[in-house]
């Protein structure tokens, strides 16, 4: 970018900076502000907590606006993705915290300052743990995988039908395996290809071990559409910790793929995936049998064929994903209902210190 574009690009991020803060001042909305999300800014619109949180405000202070502000907000949506002082230094009437991250992780250190997931200083914290192992009033398990295939305001029926989706991807294959992933900081996915490469080439479209291009170049970025051409994908989750598990496992399923994983104490999500729809990496161990079941798998089409006519996604489900899309929304307008009181200009009901 020439010296021209640069100065003009600083000039309107000012203005938007200068535009903000009067708006703060002056309107008579709701601002929320998002922080250490893998977005920020105006560009926070389109994260999935938002238009849930503008619709339940929506319906708490009727006539009023709500917009993401960084000013004097009502509202504080706070993640993992950056410094833990931006999180506990955040001050707003409304804090809630997401992670989708596993907080207790080795392969991760810099994430176990957030492994109380702010429980206890914030009014609604969201994250993959089973309730019970955090043990606060203030916590409920939502995992990262719902944002990822459902939306906040889906009714059960939506909901059926994107399971039903899921589960009904039985696309021709063509291709051996692929893997598409960002890092190895714990080194299970090296040790996944390195065993299984004598099967077949393995496919790395991603930026760890890259060697295929066509994810880009053909695809346009669709992973999904990437995989359809693969028998199996490598997907194990970047953590062993208790109830983390991530959209890996769905876009598997989506692509039509037999996922090949490690993960979640061999048992990922049990009200919602039949676990023996899946093949199992055993860390430390041979492998030897799993090995040969990707052989016979790859070599014999019936054989194929029948493993992959398990259905991925239990009945049940449905009923998992509405009742969590339907808890967070209570617990949601409960945290929030006190703002349905005239507003004094964000962060007047109460003075939190760090």
């Amino acid at each position: 970018m020439s010296l021209a574009g640069r100065l003009l690009r600083k000039t309107k991020d000012i203005f938007a900076i200068a535009s903000d803060w009067v708006l703060s001042v002056f309107e008579h909305g709701y601002r929320v502000r998002f922080v250490n999300f893998w977005i920020s800014g105006q560009a926070a619109r389109d994260l999935w907590f938002f238009p849930l949180v503008q619709d339940i405000l929506g319906k708490v202070g009727v006539g009023r606006s709500c917009r993401v502000s960084e000013f004097r907000p009502h509202v504080v949506i706070a993640s993992v993705l950056g410094d833990p002082e931006n999180v506990d230094r955040a001050d707003a009437d409304v804090r809630v915290f997401f992670s989708g991250e596993c907080l207790r992780s080795p392969s991760a250190p810099e994430l176990e300052a957030y492994a109380d997931h702010r429980a206890g200083s914030y009014d609604l914290s969201l994250g993959l743990e089973p309730e019970p192992s955090v043990g606060a009033a203030s916590y409920m398990r939502f995992p990262l995988w719902i944002l990822y295939y459902f939306s906040p305001f889906d009714t059960r029926d939506e909901i059926a039908g994107k399971v039903a989706a899921i589960n009904g991807q039985l696309p021709p294959k063509s291709k051996f395996c692929a893997v598409v992933c960002r890092h190895d900081r714990s080194g299970i996915r090296g040790q996944m290809v390195d065993a299984l490469a004598s099967l077949g080439k393995i496919d790395s479209a991603g930026p760890w071990r890259h060697d295929d291009d066509s994810l880009s170049a053909v695809f346009a970025d669709d992973k999904i559409a990437f995989l359809r051409q693969y028998r199996f994908t490598i997907c194990p989750e970047n953590a062993r910790g208790e109830g983390y598990v991530t959209e890996k496992l769905f876009q598997a399923f989506e692509a039509g793929c037999i996922p090949i994983y490690n993960g979640s104490s061999d048992n990922p999500e049990p009200r919602v995936i039949d676990k023996d729809a899946i093949l199992y990496w055993r860390e430390g161990e041979s492998n030897e049998e799993l090995i040969a079941r990707i052989r016979e798998l790859d070599r014999d089409p019936a054989a194929f064929a029948c493993f992959r006519q398990r259905v991925p996604l239990r009945p049940e489900a449905v009923d998992y994903v509405h009742e969590r899309l339907q808890t967070l929304r209570e617990r949601l307008e409960d945290a929030l209902a006190p703002l349905g009181k005239p507003l004094a200009g964000g962060i007047a009901s109460r003075q939190r210190t760090p």
